[in-house]
């Protein structure tokens, strides 16, 4: 039974260190021999410290703590959930974490551009999926995941909120928080965002001004006509790091890699049967076959293709980058950009031939993927939010998005 696959937002189909191991840009959720998950059993109210709390019940069962007001803490203690399989995400590279994710870095393309964040805001057991293991195989969304202790401790630094008159029934956030994104009207380029923070019981709130911030006192009020349960198209953000729920139902839509190794060869097929000649001293335009590189080039301003051009010697010594500014059909002096293609099927929204690319970064993809991406706003830092290309990472600019024009486009 395949439950679905979760995709990291900004890479192109691998990371730049290689998929290996734990540590990729996607990972499928299939149903496990044996049932994993836990679910809560008892709840206690200590007066104690964090160290002796966890030393008191470490006794068989899986702990989940969390603080109350400095020293005031709620206990709960977890038993086997045949019914459900479970799966942690974080930072942290050991047994119970089953998919490791890292903070992106936009535009990364080799493993020392990965490598050279020297912190980081992922947590290193940020978040939990618990897929049902009967029909019709629902899988939810949870803050916080179990450390090598079988714990969940969240400490002075977090935010716990009562959820009844129980004073041990108790809700907890994590530092930076785990936020999920409902594509309203499904993953269309209609949907309407809009982003949720989750917390560690798995109950839906509204985000708070600034992730980070500690709000011991305010009372967080729970979205009861919205759930934690993942969708075809939910976005998951672990502060850093963003991820792509695709269903079980998902999974069939997207094209195989073949399919795209086609579609990498339509354009300058487009350009071929137009049978249109390039402007004087413009080259023509050549497209890049499956393995080899790009020569097509765009201005991600006007949305001109053209070949890759020389000027005289003292021009060619400068980097590409210096030398291709001036598209010469409209005059628009701005870089122009390689061509390059989205090869993640898994994040295309329409898998109609290419026409779009975005902007600046220049990935081609459909109109709908690229007004479904430019319409999506992921969070950046504490308390701001922008559109990335979900290929590279980049902050999309301007529309976010342009045409492509051929030479003899009107």
């Amino acid at each position: 039974v395949y439950y679905g696959e979760l995709v990291v937002i900004g890479y192109n189909g691998k990371l730049p260190t290689g998929n290996c191991g734990k540590l990729r840009s996607k990972f499928e959720l299939k149903k496990r021999k044996i049932a994993n998950s836990v679910k809560a059993s008892v709840k206690y109210t200590i007066k104690a410290e964090v160290d002796k709390v966890i030393l008191y019940y470490q006794s068989g069962v899986i702990d989940f703590v969390y603080c109350v007001r400095y020293g005031h803490f709620s206990a709960v203690t977890y038993e086997f959930d045949e019914d459900m399989d479970m799966y942690q995400i974080g930072r942290a590279c050991d047994d119970f974490v089953d998919f490791q994710v890292l903070d992106t870095v936009p535009g990364a393309e080799t493993a020392l551009e990965q490598t050279a964040l020297t912190h980081s805001t992922v947590s290193r057991y940020a978040a939990r999926i618990v897929c049902s293991r009967h029909p019709p195989y629902r899988a939810r969304l949870l803050a916080g995941a179990f450390d090598h202790n079988r714990n969940i401790i969240l400490g002075n630094a977090t935010c716990a909120q009562k959820i009844s008159d129980n004073a041990c029934d108790m809700d907890g956030f994590t530092r930076n928080g785990v936020l999920l994104l409902h594509p309203k009207n499904g993953f269309t380029a209609g949907s309407v965002p809009v982003w949720r923070e989750i917390s560690v019981c798995g109950k839906v709130y509204k985000i708070k001004d600034s992730r980070g911030v500690y709000e011991s006192e305010q009372l967080r009020t729970e979205i009861t006509n919205e759930s934690n349960i993942l969708t075809d198209g939910c976005l998951i953000d672990l502060c850093g790091v963003t991820l792509m729920w695709r269903s079980g139902y998902g999974k069939h839509e997207p094209p195989t890699k073949s399919v795209l190794d086609q579609v990498k060869l339509q354009i300058s097929e487009m350009h071929d049967a137009q049978g249109s000649q390039p402007p004087p001293s413009l080259p023509t335009v050549s497209g890049s076959k499956p393995g080899e590189k790009t020569m097509m080039f765009v201005n991600t301003e006007c949305g001109h293709i053209q070949g890759h051009y020389t000027w005289h010697a003292d021009q060619n010594r400068k980097p590409l980058e210096e030398r291709m500014k001036n598209c010469f059909h409209c005059k628009i002096v701005r870089p122009f950009v390689p061509v390059r293609f989205g090869l993640e099927p898994l994040i295309h929204q329409d898998f109609s031939s290419p026409t779009h690319v975005f902007s600046p970064c220049g990935h081609a993809i459909a109109e709908q993927t690229a007004r479904y991406w430019a319409n999506i706003t992921i969070p950046h830092g504490s308390k701001s939010f922008k559109s990335i290309c979900p290929f590279c990472g980049v902050s999309l600019c301007g529309y976010g998005f342009v045409r492509m024009i051929f030479v003899d486009d009107k």
